[in-house]
């Protein structure tokens, strides 16, 4: 009952917001509506911050006792945080259905984990999907725009699809950097007598992130029943290194025909310390012209929301006539495609 006063508070607080403003503006038509529908989005939004608070603790009136009890019956290491809030937990498990059905859950699930979130994918989703309808309604409501409003819902989505895109590759770019400092531990951990299994939960526990949870997902795998080949093989999956696949081909062979691993270790840490010092030289001497994208890519954008702001009417016949339609297309094809062109020199494989 506390939880549910609580919930009722804040619903109140956002429903009894000041709103002199709108009393005053009644007789504008233009603009009558515009402060009532800002109005709705912040008391949605704190509604649905307001729910989500209260939601954590509720137990459909179920006594502690009873809760503890179902916490030990039922299984819940399956469920994430946002799946046990009411009235959300069903909308979870219907995105991660959906994503399943059309067979996206996967890659979803292994960009959400390289990226390090503390989510299941369809907790993802749904945070995603609730995200851009916020936005969305937000800037709606601001500009008094339907069209505007789901345009930035669907920017939201791209936002949040980018967002979590750079968050893995940051990971995975973490993960390469360290990883000869990782090879290098593994290989004194050999040479003092430790077995493989000893040596990769010694860098589970000594690494920096995000090699020690990759690595204690591994020693975790290992004690499930998995060998250390596929455990290892699995953290080349999930992170998308290039270079630790190499050093799980490295160790599978070791393991087929022998050997010293802790010599192959050394030797493929070195190969990647070159690797990583002509990739950073590449990355270098190609700045330029990637930063060179970057301005053609913003400036077509940038000055056009200047020149809509400040004289809209010079923008008028791009919108408003057939000519104006095409030459919009063809000037939006070919940026597209300068920059494109423009990637395929500067990026190149090291």
């Amino acid at each position: 009952m506390k939880r549910w006063t609580i919930l009722g508070t804040v619903t109140l607080a956002a429903a009894s917001l000041p709103t002199p403003a709108l009393a005053q503006s009644t007789a504008d038509s233009g603009s009558s509506t515009r402060p009532l529908l800002i109005g709705l989005a912040i008391a949605g939004v704190i509604f649905l911050l307001g729910l989500l608070l209260a939601g954590f603790g509720m137990s459909g009136g179920t006594s502690d006792v009873r809760s503890r009890l179902g916490r030990m019956a039922r299984p819940v290491a399956n469920k994430g945080w946002l799946a046990k809030v009411p009235f959300l937990g069903r909308f979870v498990i219907r995105a991660e259905e959906e994503a399943r059905r059309r067979g996206v859950l996967d890659a979803v699930s292994s960009a959400v984990e390289r990226a390090g979130i503390p989510m299941r994918s369809g907790e993802a989703i749904a945070a995603g999907l609730g995200l851009s309808a916020l936005i969305g309604i937000s800037v709606g409501a601001a500009a008094g725009n339907a069209l505007g409003g789901i345009a930035a819902g669907a920017g939201g989505v791209i936002f949040v699809v980018v967002a979590i895109q750079a968050l893995a590759a940051r990971e995975t770019r973490k993960f390469d950097e360290q990883l000869p400092d990782t090879l290098n531990l593994l290989g004194s951990s050999l040479r003092a007598g430790y077995s493989l299994l000893q040596a990769v939960e010694g860098v589970s526990k000594e690494s920096a992130m995000p090699t020690s949870r990759e690595f204690g997902r591994a020693v975790s795998d290992i004690r499930l029943g998995s060998t250390v080949s596929s455990a290892l093989n699995g953290v080349a999956n999930r992170m998308g290194s290039v270079d630790f696949e190499w050093v799980t081909m490295a160790i599978d062979i070791q393991t087929e025909v022998g050997g010293n691993l802790a010599e192959v270790l050394q030797t493929t840490g070195e190969t990647i310390i070159l690797r990583n010092r002509l990739r950073r030289d590449v990355h270098a001497m190609t700045s330029e012209g990637r930063i060179s994208a970057i301005v053609l890519g913003i400036l077509p954008f940038g000055l056009g929301a200047f020149l809509y702001v400040s004289n809209r009417d010079y923008l008028t016949p791009l919108f408003d006539t057939t000519e104006g339609r095409v030459g919009l297309a063809v000037a939006f094809g070919l940026l597209v495609a300068g920059i494109a062109w423009i990637r395929a020199i500067v990026n190149v494989e090291a």
